[in-house]
């Protein structure tokens, strides 16, 4: 065979030469940095129009549509792709109703989300896959200082945001470690979001909207539109613009009236501050959410050769409070809760990014930059927490106490990849690239107590005993205050080698070296000992600079059985980096000056798997995997004070099995069902140890702990997803589609801890959701139900003594039983 020769075969998805128009081609909207070890399918199959076709074609024969993914740089088919991969299409996104990420995780065998509404949605990545989690299930947090376990894609910007799912081409779901493909904190998983395309070819809009109900809730609704714009021949512009209002379905019975909007509790006998009383008030659907979405996108193709797309996506979350409840606590009904103020959100998200790719005949060479800034502003209510912490004595006697938390977070950088992939069907291919982000984040945390110094006065008296200083006055009532702000930079060269052994067996080689930088500085202030004690006894601060270069590698070989049945196996890695605490050393609550640093934590993932399709109407996906974690990180705080820090405990290994497939009965009939088992644990017992109190500084209070053989929280073992649809054609242009979709969780731990008692274990749920469409060419009708038998599913709970009810153990429950309709009309010729 001459080396400029096609290699041919029976390969999978095998198609012949068409010359320079069938080439590889790279979509430049699709996620990071480097492909390594993904491009095992036959070279063939990189052929986007041949793929197109072969989409047509099959559904005109009434066989299940290929589904095109680009998570490897090349379109290849999802069931040719040598690892676990699913992608959910637009019409399965709009069939299932998914509108954001819980939704989407709910409808993804073995993607687990610790749902605390849409709160927390907006500032905390909770997405768990293959049980590669130690956050918790826990109730309502401050921003993480940590790296993610799962990485978000938008478009090319490697970001975390609860970004709502508008016109949106398929979303692509990569399970487990895929560090040398994407980089650093992608150890359980990636999730791509990749959006439609402006299209200079024809003029189209859509114009979509819904309205529902929530029982025991208020009304829902939203509105989407789109529009693409061809503005030349060569020249087209897309913009989409989204409204949603999600109705609150939780009242707090028990909300203190309040002078201002963060001021103290208003006192009902303004003449006793020392012993008045807070007038109560109750406010309904507290957690109720709007969200406003925009994005334009601006695509140029000035010759065969040459793609370039500008894209700017703006949103903005505003959330009213919690949706936790407290049910048994002061007469609470399951929709009740007891917080004495409210935990708004606001978060706004700004997004741009330029892709370009120039095909010159040989290779393709594609460039993405992004830039990004996220910031969200919350409150939340810590009174619960004075409660029942042992800290809490110093401070409660107030009869209007309050405690409010008051987090900022500011997410920022820009990000640059390169990469030059090889055209042609060679036996030899490769992938090879340069990847840069520089980034800052910046987390604020202060709890502030109003009217504690105020009343503390009256009072006369310290809270550590004896008597008070006669001005004593808190720095706006604070009474802790945490900044930090983190530095990241981070340069790598990764590249990837396919060797095609023959026509059906192919090994691919690839790695990534990495230069990273970090710098941590952070501080803590404790101003009440500062005032009390001293400059220097309630305050701690760290800069610590880390560098540090590695690299990583995957290795895959896949072996085609059939022309559409294949085998494969991998080898990959994944980390995440290390930082730093700022932890008083000195003073009341001194912590040890080991605390204020964690390494980074590191993977290794063992994969077989199997996969294809059959007849053209079954295709399937099955994987066992094995993947060893050291030096897990996770979230603690310290016992004497309740300051939060990042520490390293120890080793956990899991071990899995997953199994998806898609199966179209009959013409009318299909169905989807996904499985997934998961069993993740710990291998070492650990405590984390502080010291024990702020008046001995004796070591032995324990922060976090966990023991040898328990299951990582937020992580079913179980998990089944079930879709099924059945489509009555009434003429060649209409049809009323019956469709339904279900997915069960099996029990869940709450948190680590240092027993593994069923009390610490939410309940396993199930949540079905029918509806019925009148559907033609040009607009649709659904009626829909979503938790059609009401589910009581249980996705978080915080409590140090979870059996016991209190203010304190706040509980989230998934939206109670919904009704709605939805439509959508299309305009004009295009996409």
């Amino acid at each position: 065979m001459n080396k400029n020769d096609d290699y041919r075969g029976s390969t999978l998805g095998t198609v012949p030469k068409r010359g320079k128009e069938m080439r590889n081609t790279l979509i430049t909207a699709s996620g990071t940095a480097l492909l390594a070890g993904t491009a095992l399918v036959s070279p063939q199959q990189t052929h986007a129009a041949d793929a197109a076709v072969q989409a047509q074609e099959a559904s005109a024969a009434g066989e299940l549509d290929e589904v095109i993914v680009t998570a490897g740089r090349r379109e290849q088919s999802v069931t040719s792709v040598p690892y676990n991969i699913s992608a959910v299409s637009a019409e399965e996104l709009t069939r299932n109703g998914v509108t954001d990420i819980l939704k989407l995780a709910r409808s993804v065998p073995g993607v687990a989300i610790i749902d605390r509404g849409p709160r927390e949605a907006g500032m905390n990545n909770t997405i768990v896959i293959r049980g590669i989690a130690t956050g918790g299930a826990g109730a309502l947090t401050p921003a993480m200082p940590q790296s993610d376990t799962v990485s978000t894609y938008i478009g090319e910007a490697p970001l975390y945001v609860n970004m709502a799912i508008k016109d949106v081409e398929r979303v692509e779901i990569l399970r487990g470690p895929q560090g040398t493909l994407y980089g650093s904190g992608s150890l359980g998983g990636t999730i791509r979001f990749l959006f439609n395309r402006p299209d200079p070819s024809a003029f189209s809009a859509s114009l979509d909207g819904s309205a529902s109900g929530t029982k025991k809730g208020s009304l829902s609704e939203s509105g989407d539109v789109v529009f693409n714009v061809p503005l030349g021949e060569n020249l087209a512009l897309r913009t989409v613009g989204s409204y949603s209002h999600s109705g609150g379905y939780v009242d707090q019975t028990s909300a203190f009236r309040r002078e201002s909007e963060h001021g103290p509790a208003t006192n009902s006998n303004p003449a006793d501050i020392l012993n008045g009383a807070p007038i109560i008030e109750r406010r309904k659907d507290v957690d109720s959410a709007d969200i406003y979405f925009g994005r334009v996108s601006l695509r140029a193709t000035p010759s065969e050769n040459l793609d370039l797309q500008l894209n700017y996506q703006y949103q903005r979350t505003e959330v009213g409070g919690s949706g936790g409840v407290n049910p048994d606590f002061g007469g609470n009904n399951w929709y009740e809760g007891s917080q004495r103020i409210l935990d708004p959100l606001e978060g706004n998200t700004h997004l741009v990014n330029l892709d370009a790719s120039v095909d010159f005949g040989f290779a393709t060479l594609t460039s993405s930059s992004s830039y990004y800034n996220a910031k969200t502003n919350s409150s939340r209510d810590n009174t619960g927490a004075f409660e029942t912490a042992g800290f809490g004595v110093l401070y409660l006697g107030n009869p209007r106490f309050v405690a409010e938390a008051r987090d900022t977070s500011n997410n920022r950088g820009f990000v640059q990849e390169l990469r030059l992939a090889s055209n042609g069907n060679t036996r030899l291919q490769y992938v090879v690239g340069a990847f840069h982000q520089n980034t800052k984040r910046y987390l604020e945390l202060n709890e502030i107590l109003p009217g504690y110094s105020q009343w503390r006065r009256a009072d006369g008296t310290s809270p550590f005993g004896g008597p008070l200083p006669p001005n004593f006055q808190l720095p706006n009532d604070a009474d802790f205050i945490t900044t930090e702000t983190q530095r990241f930079r981070e340069s790598a060269a990764f590249g990837e080698l396919t060797f095609n052994i023959t026509d059906r067996w192919q090994v691919t080689g690839g790695t990534r070296f990495f230069w990273q930088r970090f710098n941590d500085q952070a501080s803590l202030v404790l101003p009440q000992t500062e005032v009390l004690f001293g400059p220097g006894q309630g305050s701690g601060s760290a800069d610590n600079t880390t560098k540090t270069s590695d690299h990583i590698f995957k290795a895959n070989t896949s072996y085609a059985l059939t022309d559409n049945v294949r085998v494969y196996a991998t080898f990959s890695q994944g980390f995440r980096r290390g930082g730093a605490n700022a932890l008083p050393t000195v003073g009341p609550f001194a912590e040890r000056a080991a605390l204020n640093s964690y390494k980074a934590d590191q993977i290794n993932n063992y994969e077989i798997g199997f996969k294809g399709r059959l007849a053209g109407v079954l295709s399937f996906s099955t994987a066992i995997y094995k993947i060893d974690w050291k030096d897990i990180q996770l979230f603690a705080a310290t016992p004497a004070a309740g300051q939060p820090f990042v520490a390293n405990g120890g080793r956990a290994r899991s071990k899995g099995f997953e199994f998806e497939a898609n199966w179209k009965i009959a013409e009318p009939l299909s169905m989807s069902f996904g499985y997934a088992y998961s069993d993740a644990k710990l291998r070492d017992s650990f405590q984390i140890l502080a010291l024990n109190s702020s008046l001995t500084n004796q070591l032995g209070g324990v922060a976090a702990s966990g023991v040898a053989g328990s299951p990582t929280p937020g992580t079913p073992k179980h998990s089944v997803t079930l879709a099924v649809d059945y489509r009555h054609a009434l003429s060649d242009d209409h049809a009323i589609v019956f469709h339904i979709d279900g997915n069960y969780r099996s029990k869940a731990l709450r948190n680590l801890a240092s027993t593994t008692s069923a009390a610490f274990y939410l309940d396993g749920y199930s949540l079905w959701n029918p509806s019925i469409s009148y559907e033609s060419s040009r607009w649709s009708v659904s009626a829909f139900v979503d938790n059609v038998f009401n589910a009581r599913a249980i996705s978080s709970l915080n409590s140090l003594t979870p059996a016991v009810a209190n203010r304190q153990r706040s509980i989230f429950i998934a939206r109670p039983i919904t009704a709605g309709l939805r439509f959508n009309m299309k305009f004009g010729e295009g996409k």
